[in-house]
């Protein structure tokens, strides 16, 4: 059996407060195992020192005492719980065997039934239990790493089926439109379907960007962005969305913005996100609006994205909820919209990797205000 490496060679540390009987107990030792490496110390209180400095497969321990012994054995444990630890004593009687394996003693012999022979075996049995431990140890280390590796990729799915949903849902809107609407807005109506594609194939390539080895830390292509563009653009597209469902849909874009450096389609999408929501959960007849602006706190410059509407609220008490993922509060209950609870969660994971944050204001049946900000170029 292989247990990695060779499996007599084992590094033990032996901690007597007898040495003289312990140079002749070590003599025999490397008889019956010449390759054990045992290194003697002495006195054993001196153990806890020896295993801060280096590591070793076994602990042999011989205190002068039973008392001694479980002292040490107690002291070790907090430090070293998985060390195996061989005890050698003048006297084993039952209680204090018991006491010592309690502890969690690998094993308590007397000294004078300590065989070289029976003693050899005793600690190759216990490097072994020490290297299983250890290959242990790294393979649940190593399941850890998978489960965290597929948690980032079914996050990942996740996300990705979220942010699809929208520009789908806009495609199809908009090839109706080309077979049914206005004739002179058929430029509008290719020119938004264009856009949407590209939205779809910058999803994507992020998508496969992201299956790294480690997918929780996905590469972040940045470049300058000019939010203003950004939220005209997304505002042009969403405002069939809104015609149709008997919205009053409105931009306004602060002059003169600095730009900020960032990851484009992620601050995008970001945007849309509450833009989408805002129109989900404002009734016909209500108001969705979209502003930005530019803000000086100190020495450093931001940029703010608001998207307000009038629409059902939010109950203070799910305000702390909103940004977890999966959360749908009320408003989604009783409209019976269809959603992954995912969008806001998204759009702030995308803004704080942005180094920014989002703010919320809500009132029950009033309205909500949703403002992203983010830090400007100087």
């Amino acid at each position: 059996m292989n247990y990695g490496g060779s499996v007599d060679t084992f590094q033990v540390l032996y901690a007597t407060d007898f040495p003289d009987v312990a140079r002749s107990t070590r003599q025999h030792l490397n008889t019956y195992i010449p390759s054990l490496k045992i290194h003697l110390i002495s006195p054993a209180r001196q153990v806890l020192t020896w295993l801060d400095a280096k590591p070793f497969h076994v602990l042999l321990l011989e205190p002068s005492s039973s008392e001694e012994a479980l002292s040490l054995l107690r002291a070790l444990r907090r430090q070293f719980p998985a060390l195996p630890v061989v005890i050698l004593i003048e006297s084993a009687s039952p209680p204090v065997v018991e006491a010592l394996l309690k502890a969690s003693a690998y094993d308590c012999l007397p000294r004078k039934e300590a065989l070289p022979s029976r003693l050899a075996f005793l600690l190759k049995h216990a490097g072994h239990y020490a290297q299983l431990l250890r290959q242990q140890r790294e393979l649940n280390a190593r399941l850890d790493a998978y489960r965290l590796q597929v948690e980032a990729l079914r996050q990942q799915l996740s996300n990705l089926a979220h942010d699809l949903r929208t520009p789908l849902s806009s495609i199809r809107l908009h090839l109706t439109l080309l077979q049914r609407g206005k004739e002179e807005r058929r430029e509008d109506y290719l020119a938004t379907l264009r856009r949407e594609v590209k939205r779809l194939e910058s999803l994507v390539q992020s998508a496969l960007e992201s299956a790294q080895p480690d997918p929780s830390t996905p590469p972040v292509a940045r470049q300058t962005c000019d939010i203003n563009q950004v939220v005209q653009t997304l505002a042009r597209d969403r405002q069939e969305i809104a015609r149709q469902r008997g919205l009053r849909f409105t931009w306004h874009l602060a002059p003169y913005l600095p730009p900020v450096t960032g990851n484009g389609p992620m601050i995008a999408q970001a945007i849309d996100n509450l833009i989408i929501n805002a129109l989900n959960y404002t009734p016909a007849g209500g108001e969705v609006a979209v502003y930005t602006m530019g803000h000086h706190l100190g020495e450093e410059k931001w940029i703010t994205i608001t998207v307000s509407d009038t629409g059902l609220g939010i109950a203070a008490e799910e305000i702390p909820h909103l940004f977890d993922r999966h959360y749908r509060g009320e408003a989604a209950r009783r409209t019976g919209r269809p959603g992954s609870g995912l969008g806001l969660a998204l759009s702030r994971e995308i803004v704080e990797a942005h180094g920014g944050r989002i703010e919320v204001e809500s009132q029950l049946g009033q309205g909500s205000s949703f403002t992203i900000w983010l830090p400007a170029n100087s």
